[in-house]
């Protein structure tokens, strides 16, 4: 935008807004975000997130994975804007902030990766190597994007066809894994801007399109697991089901419910698993997150999508039980959202207390 064009635009937009130190109304933020996503670009909002952790004392490790980010996720998720109304002594409100905190947590744990090491990266490599990795992510993310748009998009024929090795997936995967809890939140109406933000969809397609960025960060994520594997001097020696529940403590049979516990080695590769824990009275619900499924790490269960597993307390067990274990998989597919009671995420422990009731295939 040219200055001539700016200041005319400014004529009917204003200049950027002020702040007072008071937590800002709603209208207030969409005002906010409405100025900086008209006058503003990825880049201006990826240096104002920058600037603020900078300022908030992150180490210089995390300021480093962030840096590491495509811009694009700082506008798509208001970080730069947000971090720009807080720099300029703007409030933001409790739910705001806390989403701002998770989705700075969610890029961490996803910027589990350095690209120079994954490209043997050394005095004598170029940093051109580096920016080559990058720019061809760049492009085959904009061509996943673009595939989405045209619905035209196999992302396990997509990794196949372009050849996607583990330092560029794990760009993909960096760019998707926000957009995934982004897209849950707003189709299981966990916020009200991006309910707002996603209206027009009919339900069907909210649907369609939450199933396919799963997929894209299925397939990122095990594109990184092979390589993983590739890299590892010697092979670990594969454990058998049995090996890896040997240590797993669970209840095998309670006299007051009238269940018996599955076998625990049926764990291993399951899509979907049900846990009843009959001292808290609590279901549980675990989703595997990818296409090989559940499985068990000391007396944890691991692998599974932490935005679909949730936990829920039974108000009547003994008929909600019943109906859980002679229902059909319709019945399981909204079985959680008949429950009313209050939803907590799943801690993925598994005790003496613990009824491992069904598991799906």
């Amino acid at each position: 935008m040219t200055k001539k064009a700016k200041i005319i635009d400014e004529r009917y937009m204003g200049t950027e807004p002020s702040y007072n130190g008071n937590v800002l109304t709603s209208i207030e933020l969409i005002n906010a975000y409405n100025w900086y996503n008209y006058f503003q670009a990825e880049d201006d909002a990826k240096k104002y997130f920058l600037a603020y952790i900078k300022s908030q004392k992150f180490s210089a490790k995390d300021i480093k994975k962030l840096s590491q980010v495509n811009a694009l996720e700082f506008r798509k998720h208001s970080l730069g804007w947000n971090s720009r109304i807080m720099s300029m002594g703007g409030v933001l409100s409790a739910d705001i902030k806390e989403r701002f905190d998770t989705i700075v947590r969610e890029l961490l744990e996803s910027c589990t990766f350095d690209i120079e090491s994954d490209v043997k990266k050394s005095d004598s490599v170029p940093v051109s190597v580096i920016d080559r990795i990058r720019e061809k992510a760049s492009n085959l993310i904009a061509n996943i994007e673009g595939a989405i748009d045209d619905d035209n998009l196999n992302p396990k024929e997509f990794f196949i066809q372009n050849d996607i090795k583990a330092p560029i997936a794990k760009i993909i995967l960096n760019h998707f894994k926000p957009q995934y809890a982004e897209v849950w939140d707003a189709f299981n109406a966990k916020d009200d801007q991006l309910i707002e933000s996603y209206a027009s969809w009919s339900k069907k397609d909210f649907k369609k399109h939450l199933e396919l960025i799963r997929e894209i960060v299925s397939q990122a994520e095990n594109k990184i697991a092979i390589a993983d594997k590739i890299r590892k001097p010697r092979k670990a020696k594969q454990k058998t089901p049995s090996m890896l529940v040997k240590k797993l403590k669970f209840k095998n049979k309670d006299d007051e419910y009238g269940y018996t516990s599955i076998k625990p080695e049926d764990i291993i590769g399951s899509d979907q698993l049900w846990i009843f824990n009959t001292k808290k009275k609590t279901l549980s619900v675990y989703n595997a997150m990818a296409a090989s499924g559940l499985s068990i790490k000391g007396s944890k269960i691991i692998g599974y999508d932490e935005n679909t597993s949730i936990t829920k307390k039974l108000r009547k067990p003994k008929e909600q039980l019943e109906k859980l274990m002679n229902g059909g998989k319709v019945i399981l597919k909204k079985f959680m959202s008949d429950i009313k009671t209050k939803e907590q995420k799943n801690s993925g422990r598994i005790n003496t207390d613990s009824l491992i009731l069904r598991r799906q295939k």
